[in-house]
């Protein structure tokens, strides 16, 4: 059994339910009471599944089957066709079997569609047999090997508690209309109480008739609420998928599978809330030809079962699943698109890989035809899609081919042999010249060995046709010489003469060294005396080519003098300049003596003026390096100390000031002396001085 593998069916069903229209809610109208004995409290919930007991996820129900949603999972083929209103104009509505225009509903109607879901309202009222949707082309199906188009009815039978005041708003438009899909029920003015069912019944017919016709698919639920729960013929449900973690609860009645979420649960649970599959159901469905009946609850939230609200919606998904099989159609045409012979076809399941193949000859009408290579079609291989994939492969005649070769009469071959192609059959006739020239030889056609085969017709493969020629018989061929000398520009010889032959009429061209070394001394060419017949042809006799060269000039090598200076702070000279010279570009390292002494006077080095080109490189010239001196300083000798003796009275009563100076021969200086004179007067005066006191 193939299968199809989808992924994430919760993402599927939520988004890729091509049938659905999430419906929006509408806009309350005023309550109204409905008499107490219309609808009796106990009947509150006499319509709605008690569903206490076994949750379907766990449950031994031989129809329900477990799967993981949030991974991929496999469908059966023949259980994944796709029903899908692509546009508004499908549809057609009729109200007691009158066609009504949709966009026409109720005037009440247009207080839902401006709060958004584009929804209609259909009375309750007005339900009944001759109450229905016709969707028309909603899917392809395979029926005994042949796709089928089908048209779906869907009958609003009615709803379980109503009046006059109540009614049903579905969504009713394609996906590229800017709405919600059909088709979902639910919203509009309802019984607020749990029971009131919205009963619908699903037939589909033959596109465009009224054949029904029996069919397979998928649907699915998705968002069940707290008040929401669906009934469906149990005899039509082939198999019942829920998610591992599904909380669903179930119960089978009256012909009908139930299925509810949270028996007596109030609280809902909105989109940010799916963080577990606890709400989805799938059921595949083996629908007869006289349809099926499936009871949807869309009642609204009120805790008073007399009170008209508005309802809660519920949309039954057709899951994008079908897998429909796509044809490859391979063509083989000559290269006027005429068919050479009856095209090869393949089926299989859309999205599966097709390889075509082709034969590389076909045979028609005796005529053999071979595949052109160029014209390989793109989609030789591919993927089956949804219809027909044409493949086309293109043939010519095929075609033989005539060498014809030129040899001589030892085989060797003297021009480039000619080829003809044609259609197989057809007539050739080749051409060959009566001479032959090559490397100056010319060979002449030998009329006894001319081939039997020079005229017949193209066949399969390759006809070799071979023409002889030999040697024609002429006077030796007459060559010339070019002599090349080499000579200064007084026509001494620097170098042997080269000297080549060649036929007559031959292409020659001389060369020249640039430079020529002879005795030491190096010589150069000089361009201007090239001469006129350094390139020709080879003439009778002999050809004199002759280059001029001249002696190379050598230019003297450039210097720089690096000058020395050494002067006081004034800018006197305190010594000779230092000169040396050298290469331009060579280094140089300039010295100073740390003291000069010039006249008796010592003159020391002051770092803090050295050059700043003290070091660097010769350049074209002269380099000035100065070096600055100053006068060297002499310290003053120190002054000795002077130890001094109290005063004395003498014997005669007088005070004597006695300075004690050491006086040591060769160690006194001048100013010695004078500082004892000094300190003697000094003595003498403040003697003086207490006298008079």
């Amino acid at each position: 059994m193939k299968v199809i593998k989808i992924k994430n069916l919760r993402a599927i069903i939520a988004l890729a339910s091509t049938l659905v229209l999430a419906i929006s809610f509408g806009m309350v109208r005023p309550i109204m009471a409905i008499a107490d004995n219309r609808l009796p409290n106990e009947q509150s919930t006499a319509n709605w599944p008690d569903t206490k007991g076994e949750q379907l996820a766990t449950s031994k129900y031989d129809k329900k089957e477990t799967l993981d949603f949030s991974k991929d999972n496999d469908f059966r083929k023949d259980y994944a066709a796709t029903p899908k209103l692509m546009t508004r104009a499908n549809l057609s509505l009729f109200i007691n079997g009158k066609q009504t225009d949709i966009s026409t509903l109720y005037t009440e109607s247009k207080q839902i569609d401006n709060i958004g879901g584009n929804a209609s309202r259909i009375m309750t009222k007005d339900m009944g047999e001759n109450t229905y949707f016709k969707a028309a082309n909603m899917m392809t199906v395979l029926i005994d090997g042949k796709y089928e188009a089908l048209d779906m009815k869907v009958t609003l039978k009615g709803v379980d508690f109503g009046n006059d005041s109540t009614s049903v708003a579905f969504g009713t438009k394609g996906p590229g209309e800017g709405g919600n899909l059909f088709l979902s029920s639910g919203s509009g003015q309802q019984i607020a109480q749990r029971g009131n069912f919205t009963n619908m019944h699903y037939q589909f017919f033959k596109h465009g008739t009224d054949i029904p016709v029996a069919t397979k698919f998928h649907m699915g639920f998705d968002d069940l609420d707290s008040n929401e729960a669906l009934k469906l013929d149990e005899n039509v449900i082939n198999k019942v998928y829920v998610d591992n973690n599904s909380r669903l609860p179930y119960q089978l009645v009256d012909g009908k599978l139930a299925i509810t979420r949270d028996f007596n649960k109030e609280t809902n649970i909105t989109d940010t809330d799916k963080t577990e599959y606890t709400h989805v159901v799938i059921f595949d469905l083996d629908v007869p030809a006289d349809g099926f009946d499936i009871s949807i609850s869309t009642s609204g939230h009120g805790n008073v079962p007399t009170d008209i609200k508005q309802g809660s919606k519920v949309a039954p998904s057709i899951l994008s699943t079908m897998l429909y099989q796509g044809t490859v159609t391979t063509q083989y045409v000559d290269e006027n698109n005429e068919p050479l012979q009856d095209p090869t076809t393949t089926t299989d399941v859309i999205g599966k890989d097709y390889k075509t193949t082709k034969p590389d000859e076909i045979t028609k009408d005796g005529v053999v035809y071979v595949l052109v290579p160029e014209k390989n079609p793109t989609n030789a291989d591919g993927k089956y899609i949804d219809g027909n994939i044409e493949v086309t492969y293109t043939y010519k005649k095929k075609e033989g081919t005539v060498v014809t070769k030129f040899v001589d009469v030892d085989g060797n071959i003297i021009q480039d042999p000619t080829t003809t192609t044609d259609v197989i059959g057809k007539d050739y006739k080749t051409t060959k010249p009566d001479e032959i020239t090559k490397d100056g030889v010319v060979y002449v056609l030998v009329p006894e060995k001319n081939p039997a085969n020079a005229e017949g017709k193209y066949i399969d493969g390759n006809t070799e046709v071979t023409y002889t020629y030999k040697k024609k018989e002429t006077p030796a061929p007459k060559t010339g010489t070019v002599i090349t000398h080499f000579v200064d520009e007084a026509g001494n010889k620097l170098a042997v003469d080269t000297a080549i032959t060649d036929l007559v009429g031959n292409d020659y061209k001389t060369v020249a060294p640039s430079i020529i070394t002879k005795d030491g001394i190096v010589y150069v060419l000089v361009p201007e005396k090239n001469p006129t017949n350094a390139d020709g042809k080879y003439i009778d006799g002999n050809t004199e080519v002759t280059y001029t060269y001249k002696k190379k000039e050598t230019p003297a090598p450039k210097t720089g003098t690096v000058i020395t200076h050494f002067v006081d702070e004034a800018g006197n000279k305190l010594a000779v300049d230092t000169e040396i010279t050298d290469l331009v570009g060579n280094d140089y390292k300039t010295v100073a003596p740390s003291t000069i002494t010039k006249d008796g006077i010592v003159y020391v080095l002051v770092p803090e003026k050295n050059p700043a080109n003290a070091e660097g490189k010769y350049i074209e010239g002269n380099t000035e390096v100065t070096y600055t001196y100053k006068k060297k300083e002499t310290p003053a000798p120190p002054v000795p100390s002077t130890p001094s003796t109290p005063n004395t009275p003498n014997t005669t009563g007088q005070l004597t000031s006695v300075v004690s100076l050491p006086l040591t021969g060769e160690n006194t200086s001048f100013l010695s002396v004078l500082g004892f004179l000094l300190m003697s007067i000094l003595g003498l005066m403040h003697l003086k001085t207490r006298r008079k006191n």
